[in-house]
């Protein structure tokens, strides 16, 4: 998503990669972007990106991963490697690795970056939880127990 700004001072909203919304009368440089707000990259290499509230995850054409917004957790230090898929979490990443493993970082509460064994073929991240379509296409979730509509745990 590109949000160009013709007009700084003008206002309105507008909402950055990271997801978070601001007044447009808050940004300070002819970017468009806000003093505190993190950067996206400017590289053309970039693929498929995966947002959470504050911060942001992209895949290179080179099948690195470039993180970038809040690093509290440290959700924006994707360890090295080739991947096919990446997915941001409210304070974690996960991503799929080109061997078709899962990795994940940042902030392990509930064991959100606890990696599970196997081989997958899609990954997703959610505020306390991530999910994985295995090889098999059963699901396998971790993190914070999920409860359905039964009031069963562990989905």
């Amino acid at each position: 998503m590109s949000v160009p700004l013709t007009a700084l001072g003008q206002l309105g909203w507008v909402v950055f990669l990271t997801g978070r919304p601001r007044r447009t009368e808050e940004v300070r440089d002819d970017a468009g972007v806000a003093d505190d707000e993190p950067r996206c990259p400017a590289d053309p290499r970039l693929g498929a990106v995966s947002t959470a509230r504050w911060h942001s995850c992209a895949l290179r054409s080179d099948a690195a991963i470039v993180c970038w917004g809040d690093n509290e957790d440290g959700q924006t230090d994707a360890p090295a490697g080739a991947y096919i898929a990446v997915a941001a979490g409210e304070v974690h990443a996960c991503a799929l690795r080109r061997d078709a493993t899962i990795a994940c970082w940042g902030n392990d509460e509930h064991g959100k970056t606890a990696e599970p064994a196997g081989t997958y073929i899609a990954v997703a991240a959610g505020l306390s939880r991530s999910c994985a379509l295995r090889s098999d296409y059963t699901i396998t979730c971790w993190g914070q127990p999920a409860i359905d509509l039964r009031g069963d745990t562990d989905l």
